[in-house]
């Protein structure tokens, strides 16, 4: 993959005032850390079930929320999922989808830092599930 796993000013611009709103940008991240695990469950059964319409609806999950939220590296995976030939062999996909959960975990922790760094020493952010 030739992209970061982390882009903070696309993470930052999705939010615009998030700098004045830290809990804002908090409650955003956390539906997509939610939606992306879910994702990412998803798509390791769509592989294992060699399910390809599946797979490549997740990839378009994954592309399209991912690269809106700075974490680019996931979302060119989800353009690779999205846009897999008819005959691949979808036990060679195995590896992709490690990728995939390494950037994720790498992603998660970019968020954190950022999201730290942003709070306020007296503000509490309240994330609803």
């Amino acid at each position: 993959m030739n992209a970061p796993d982390f882009d903070r000013a696309t993470f930052l611009a999705m939010a615009p005032g998030s700098i004045k709103d830290p809990c804002r940008l908090a409650r955003l991240a956390a539906a997509y850390e939610k939606s992306t695990r879910n994702s990412l469950v998803n798509l390791a059964s769509a592989i294992e079930q060699n399910n390809l319409a599946k797979t490549r609806e997740i990839g378009h999950k994954l592309k399209s929320g991912s690269t809106w939220f700075g974490a680019l590296a996931l979302g060119l995976i989800g353009e690779k999922l999205e846009n897999l030939p008819n005959d691949v062999e979808m036990n060679t996909l195995r590896p992709l989808w490690e990728i995939a959960d390494a950037s994720f975990t790498k992603v998660l922790g970019e968020i954190a830092t950022t999201l730290a760094q942003l709070r306020k020493p007296e503000g509490h952010c309240y994330v609803i599930e």
